[in-house]
C-alpha cells in the first residue's frame, strides 16, 4: 500500500485536484495534505472524508513538510508530490512496477508533462561546478542540454525506464525502507535542492533513483513558487550552495558558491539578448542576491 503526501503552499484548488486524481488508485491508502503556511487553505469538504489535513505551524520548506507527512501515513511506499501535480490513471501502479522491477531503486519518478501536454525535463545528473557556471550564462542550447550541464538525452524521457541521479522533485515514489534509512529530507534545505540531497544520500547508502516512462503526470509548475520570484531564486542558489557544502570538499563548495554569485551579479547583462530566457532580475536585485549567495 502507498501512503500519499501532498505538500501545499497556498494553492488549495491544486491540492483538491491532486488528491482527487489519486483517489481512484487501488494502491493508495492514507492521504495527507500538508499545509506549509501555518493555516489551512484547502477546504476539507473538497478533499473527502478520508483525507487528512496537517498544518505546519510555520513554513519550514518542502522537505520539512514532506517529512511531517511521511510520518503520518502508513505504507511500504510513500508518494510525495507537489499540489500542482495531477495524475493520469495507473500512475501509482506504474511507479510501483518500476520499483518492483528494480529492487535497488529506492525512489522512482514519473514522466512529467506540462498543461499543454509537452514533456518536461525532469531527470538530471547531480550538479557540479560546470553547471553552476553554465546555468547563469547565455550558453548555447547544445551546451545547456549536454551531460556537462547535468542532462540525460531528451528522447529517453518518454521512451524508456532508466537509472538517474535525481528527478525534479515535483513527484516521487520512495521506498519507506530507503527513506527511513537516510533520515528523510534534510530540513536545513528550504527547497529546490532537497531532492538532490536526498538522492545523493540514498546513492551513498546503496539505493539508486529511477525514471519510469510509463507513469505520466501533469505538472503545472510555479503555482506556489511564482508567488515571490526573487525569494525563490535566492532559495534556489542558497540551496545549491548548501548541497555543494554537504557533498563536496570545502574548496569545491567555495568555488561553486563564488561562481554562482558572480553569475548572478552579471546576469542582468544578458536580459536583452534575443531568445535568452534568463532570470529577468534588475541590477539591484541581482547584486543583492549575489551578495547573499556569496555569504551563504
Amino acid at each position: 500500500m502507498v501512503g500519499v503526501v501532498v505538500v501545499n503552499h497556498r494553492t488549495p484548488e491544486f491540492a483538491v485536484r491532486c488528491a482527487a486524481s489519486l483517489r481512484s488508485s487501488e494502491s493508495v491508502g492514507d492521504l495527507v495534505v500538508v499545509e506549509t503556511d501555518g493555516e489551512p487553505t484547502t477546504p476539507a469538504a473538497g478533499l473527502g472524508p478520508d483525507v487528512r489535513i496537517e498544518v505546519m505551524t510555520e513554513n519550514r520548506g518542502f522537505g520539512a513538510a514532506a517529512n511531517r507527512g511521511a510520518a503520518l501515513v502508513e505504507g511500504e511506499f510513500v508518494l510525495i508530490t507537489n499540489a500542482d501535480v495531477y495524475f493520469e490513471p495507473d500512475v501509482v501502479e506504474e511507479l510501483l512496477g518500476g520499483l518492483r522491477r528494480q529492487p535497488r531503486w529506492g525512489l522512482a519518478a514519473p514522466l512529467l508533462r506540462d498543461s499543454s501536454g509537452d514533456v518536461q525535463e525532469s531527470s538530471f545528473r547531480f550538479p557540479g561546478l560546470a553547471q553552476a557556471v553554465i546555468d547563469l550564462l547565455p550558453a548555447p542550447r547544445w551546451l545547456r542540454r549536454s551531460r556537462l550541464n547535468g542532462r540525460y538525452p531528451a528522447a529517453w524521457a518518454a521512451s524508456r525506464d532508466f537509472a538517474i541521479d535525481h528527478p525534479l522533485g515535483a513527484c516521487m515514489l520512495v521506498r519507506r525502507e530507503a527513506f527511513d534509512a537516510v533520515g528523510g529530507f534534510d530540513e536545513s534545505i528550504f527547497m529546490y535542492a532537497e531532492e538532490i540531497d536526498l538522492c545523493r544520500r540514498l546513492q551513498v547508502a546503496g539505493w539508486w533513483s529511477g525514471h519510469v516512462a510509463g507513469a505520466a503526470a501533469v505538472h503545472v509548475g510555479g503555482a506556489s513558487t511564482g508567488q515571490n520570484r526573487e525569494r525563490m531564486i535566492e532559495q534556489l542558489y542558497i540551496s545549491r550552495a548548501k548541497y555543494f557544502a554537504a557533498h563536496h570538499g570545502a574548496a569545491y563548495a567555495t568555488a561553486a558558491r563564488l561562481a554562482m554569485a558572480a553569475g548572478l551579479a552579471v546576469s542582468p547583462i544578458w536580459n536583452r539578448l534575443p531568445r535568452y530566457r534568463g532570470l529577468g532580475l534588475g541590477v539591484a536585485a541581482a547584486l543583492r542576491l549575489a551578495g547573499r549567495v556569496a555569504r551563504a
